[in-house]
């Protein structure tokens, strides 16, 4: 897996899916304050329905006791008093009764108004509503006598109008069955409660424990609650289905969750996008570093940035460039290697031949002069010597070039050492018309070093000199006192000035390689001794 895939895949560990988890932790918090809200509207309507109940069911108690008490009570018994007589007599409590009928002991029955309806339930609309009786004994005459009133339980309720989501479920406390039920979501008015068991276990659990519950019926969650006083026969329930307030979540959740997707899938693009800018330099790095790895110092490298990659790319180039120099301070070791080689070879077979040509020249030059060979040979040898001389100092060069720094350091002045310099190569800068000007201004020029390797690197920069001008110019050198930061502490430079063509800019940075050289008749060798004297 690469670096890329590795970042995102953290970004959504890290940040796409602690939103989508906090998305969803905010849809369980809504949905239970909703089913909070909804289940606590339930309890006051059931609450509120059970007292209005029980306040109906006493009324008519007392109206009942009070009508068989009264004196007008034979009167009705007897047939004597009519109809409209009767409303009036029973008021409007006992006159919303389906029914009023005495029964005796023997079983006989007798109706003061209406009669017992053929069904004990009655379909209304999307509701079923059942018979309920209230049943007074009658004080007097028979033993055993009672007046029994009959009440659709639709009746009782008050006429309230309630949310088209809820429905209304009342009970028989006693005996577990339906008087009334609004709606599809419990059994039907006559039946037992039973005959609905998820309906039942969750009534039964909020009775028992919570009035507020829930169950899932037709595939659908529902909330309810439920109020039932000690010693009263109802058992109150109302019942609302996910309804507008489901709905209404539904479509904030939609809508919630459409603006999660959407922001993750925008933050994840624009999160890939710009780590892809990260990326591609880390990529281009690599392969810099793999061109690197198989020898190429000079790859290409990403154009260095603001923040940490930006750096990281300035370091490489640093690196890079250090690299470089350590392989050509290595590639120039390696010069000096096969220099140091050559020079053992030059000083077996060269210099020891040399030497005996040089003894035998100035022998015959002694001759030439003591008239022994012709004036005419002079010449010659002299040329011959000095080709010699030239032969041998070039010999010289490489062997200082090679040879081991072993010679003692010692502290002496560098003016010192520029003016005896000056001095040894004074005529030859006459002869060529070159102007030596010294100006040797240092406050102090004492050095530890070398005496013979600083004489030998002023010389060899005073007559490349003298060899960039063969037709006069000009030679300015100059010391001064400055403060070195590498060195930690003060320097004494000295810099020399001609009037030469100077060095081509493409191989300035090749002129201190062993045996490179611009010169058509030079070897290569004495700014590469110069440098390794000065280092």
């Amino acid at each position: 897996m690469s670096l890329r895939s590795k970042i995102i895949l953290l970004f959504v560990i890290l940040a796409i899916a602690p939103m989508m988890a906090l998305a969803g932790f905010g849809y369980w918090q809504t949905q239970q304050l909703l089913i909070g809200a909804g289940q606590e509207q339930l309890y006051e309507t059931a609450s509120a329905l059970s007292r209005e109940l029980n306040e109906k069911e006493a009324q008519i108690r007392r109206s009942l006791t009070e009508m068989v008490e009264g004196p007008e009570f034979s009167s009705v018994m007897a047939g004597g008093v009519r109809q409209e007589e009767l409303s009036a007599l029973l008021g409007p409590t006992l006159n919303s009764a389906e029914y009023l009928e005495v029964t005796a002991a023997s079983g006989s029955t007798d109706y003061v108004m209406g009669s017992r309806p053929e069904t004990p339930v009655l379909t209304l609309d999307l509701a079923t509503t059942y018979l309920v009786e209230f049943v007074t004994e009658i004080p007097g005459g028979e033993s055993g006598r009672v007046l029994r009133a009959g009440f659709w339980a639709s009746e009782l309720l008050p006429k309230r109008h309630l949310p088209p989501q809820q429905s209304l479920v009342l009970l028989d406390a006693s005996r577990g069955t339906v008087f009334f039920s609004s709606g599809s979501r419990a059994p039907g008015a006559g039946e037992p409660v039973k005959s609905a068991p998820s309906f039942a276990n969750a009534l039964s659990s909020g009775i028992n424990a919570s009035p507020k519950f829930k169950y899932r019926h037709d595939g659908e969650w529902h909330l309810g609650a439920s109020a039932h006083d000690p010693g009263s026969r109802w058992i109150v329930a109302a019942i609302s289905g996910p309804g507008a307030a489901w709905a209404a979540l539904d479509r904030l959740v939609r809508a919630y969750w459409v603006f999660v997707l959407g922001l993750a899938v925008f933050t994840g693009l624009a999160f890939s996008v710009l780590l892809g800018r990260v990326t591609k330099s880390l990529r281009e790095l690599a392969k810099a570093a793999e061109h690197i790895g198989t020898g190429e110092l000079a790859p290409w490298v990403p154009l260095s940035t603001t923040g940490e990659v930006g750096q990281l790319s300035l370091a490489f180039n640093r690196m890079l460039e250090r690299v470089r120099e350590m392989m050509d301070q290595v590639d120039q070791s390696g010069r000096m290697a096969v220099v140091g080689q050559l020079s053992a070879y030059f000083a077996h077979e060269i210099r020891n031949p040399l030497t005996s040509v040089k003894l035998n020249l100035q022998r015959i030059e002694r001759w030439t002069r003591q008239g022994r060979v012709p004036e005419i040979c002079r010449e010659p040898i002299e040329i011959s010597l000095r080709e010699v001389e030239r032969l041998t100092s070039s010999v010289s060069d490489v062997l200082q070039l090679s040879r081991a720094q072993d010679s003692p350091r010692d502290v002496f002045g560098v003016h010192g050492q520029v003016e005896e310099a000056a001095h040894l190569l004074l005529a030859r800068f006459r002869e060529q018309g070159v102007a030596l000007t010294l100006d040797l201004d240092a406050e102090a020029d004492l050095i530890l070093a070398r005496p013979g390797q600083v004489k030998s690197v002023i010389l060899n920069l005073m007559i490349n000199a003298l060899e960039a001008q063969p037709e006069g110019g000009f030679l300015e050198i100059r010391s001064g006192l400055t403060n070195s930061k590498r060195l930690g502490g003060p320097a004494v430079t000295v810099r020399f000035r001609d009037g030469g063509p100077g060095v081509p800019p493409e191989v300035r940075h090749r002129i201190f390689e062993p045996f490179f050289t611009t010169k058509s008749n030079g070897s290569g060798i004495g700014l590469a001794v110069a440098n390794r004297a000065v280092q």
